[in-house]
């Protein structure tokens, strides 16, 4: 017998994220991933209302912020990117596009002068410049298990603040947003 399975990735982003935050080890490559899966999150889902808006035209060709901002001006919203949740959804697109589409810069580890300190926060700093002292720091990135948290609480409450003004029919979305109980696959 066959079914039709629907995958479900931002649930499996969302969870990746969820279980590292509540695990006991935390490594800068918790931190990356679950950027990233943030990011893949936010993404997936604001695709996932495009495809149920037939309103906005050409939507795949749009950086995420745009498909962000026509989902709310669809629906007759407006996104309040001053909002720390915003903020941070923001922030996480940056990071995960970063880290995505490295092209080699120069970074330093920063915050503190003892080195066990810095790698149990994980401030990356691109800087301008190789020489360690420089002045010049364009962006910070930190990958700290609390910055995570802020993270994926801004990445839900700006999921669900979306998903309130599309007010899809998808309630199992509505569901799994506000219970963050992630099912992988739905059988149809």
């Amino acid at each position: 017998m066959t079914h039709h399975v629907i995958f479900n990735a931002s649930q499996i982003f969302l969870s990746f994220v969820k279980k590292s935050l509540e695990s006991d080890t935390w490594t800068l490559e918790s931190g990356v991933l679950c950027t990233i899966s943030c990011a893949s999150a936010i993404e997936a889902i604001v695709n996932e209302l495009l495809q149920e808006d037939a309103k906005i035209i050409g939507w795949d060709e749009l950086k995420i912020k745009s498909k962000i901002e026509n989902i709310a001006n669809a629906n007759n919203q407006k996104i309040d990117w001053g909002s720390s949740h915003w903020q941070n959804a923001d922030r996480i697109i940056k990071v995960r596009n970063y880290l995505v589409h490295f092209k080699g810069e120069n970074l330093g580890l920063f915050g503190t002068p003892h080195i066990e300190e810095m790698l149990t926060n994980f401030v990356l700093v691109k800087q301008e410049s190789k020489n360690a002292d420089s002045t010049k720091q364009s962006e910070k990135y930190n990958f700290s298990k609390n910055t995570i948290t802020k993270y994926y609480t801004s990445t839900l409450l700006a999921l669900r603040e979306l998903d309130n003004a599309v007010k899809t029919n998808d309630s199992k979305m509505r569901d799994f947003l506000n219970s963050e109980a992630y099912e992988f696959f739905t059988i149809l």
